[in-house]
């Protein structure tokens, strides 16, 4: 498949590869979930890279997941106080990724 890779600069100043091109609503396509893996990014989850990625809105995320968008928000922009497992497990639902890969493990020293 011919397609564009072009860099853009992301929020927070990261660099990220965007695939151009269709974006299924609900799953990123594997240039876009290799985007999503190889991306570092200082931020404690992967939400908001992956919600940009798919170009779909916290509202769409919150419908599918079965919680308020507010909540959705929080958990987005990296200010929820905690993640249970069961809530990772259907963000990565919705994009069709592991947990891992929205909540990498932290670096072991």
């Amino acid at each position: 498949m011919a397609c564009k890779v072009f860099c853009v600069d992301a929020i927070k100043g990261l660099t990220v590869l965007l695939h151009s091109g269709y974006s299924p609503l609900t799953m990123l396509s594997r240039t876009k979930l290799r985007c999503l893996r190889q991306t570092h990014t200082s931020a404690p989850n992967k939400l908001k890279l992956a919600k940009k990625l798919a170009k779909i809105t916290q509202t769409r995320i919150a419908a599918k997941v079965g919680l308020p968008q507010s909540q959705v928000s929080l958990d987005v922009n990296g200010k929820s106080p905690e993640m249970s497992l069961a809530k990772a497990r259907a963000y990565a639902g919705v994009f069709g990724c592991s947990v891992d890969d929205l909540f990498p493990p932290e670096a072991s020293a």
